[in-house]
């Protein structure tokens, strides 16, 4: 995973600990706590993750997974015509490779579903929002989505960012609808 760049100067590794890093921001900053991260989150969004935390994982428990999210990509790191990097079905990858290394369930679903709230539509919107660590899946992804955007994909007025947080709005929006009908 230090070996292996996410992106040009960005081990795997790295962007783990960044996602985890972000995510403790995060939490801090939806409870109130003073942090240096700044979020690109308005009120409704606010509000809709204020309500997940209590489902969610607090950061000490859920920083294993967020680090080692991304732990398979080293075994499927492909590059295209142009010379862009991709990492096919790098999230099954990094679960079965964690899960042989630390035997850890829970940690690995994690890892398994950790694309979902990135990728989702039809039916696997249904499978994400029947986990029990949805909420943890979703906060974990607005982390991931500001670490991108901090250092990946052109910053927090990219149309990347927009696009990705309107689509994380809508999963937040069901996730929420879904816990209001028990």
């Amino acid at each position: 995973m230090k070996t292996c760049e996410q992106a040009p100067g960005l081990s795997v590794y790295q962007h783990g600990l960044d996602v985890a890093n972000w995510y403790r921001g995060l939490w801090d900053y939806l409870n109130g706590v003073p942090t240096t991260y700044k979020f690109h989150i308005d009120e409704h969004d606010k509000a809709l993750l204020q309500q997940l935390m209590p489902l969610a994982l607090p950061p000490k428990d859920a920083r294993m997974y967020q680090v080692y999210h991304d732990c398979g990509k080293p075994y499927c790191n492909e590059f295209d015509e142009q010379g862009r990097r991709h990492f096919p079905n790098h999230a099954e990858l990094s679960y079965q490779y964690f899960l042989q290394a630390v035997a850890d369930q829970r940690t690995a679903d994690l890892i398994r579903y950790d694309m979902l709230c990135h990728t989702a539509k039809g039916e696997d919107i249904g499978l994400l929002l029947s986990l029990d660590d949805a909420p943890t899946l979703l906060i974990s992804s607005w982390a991931e989505l500001h670490s991108n955007a901090a250092a990946l994909f052109g910053g927090f007025e990219s149309d990347s960012f927009k696009i990705k947080r309107k689509k994380l709005r809508r999963i937040g929006n069901k996730l929420v609808s879904k816990m209001k009908e028990g």
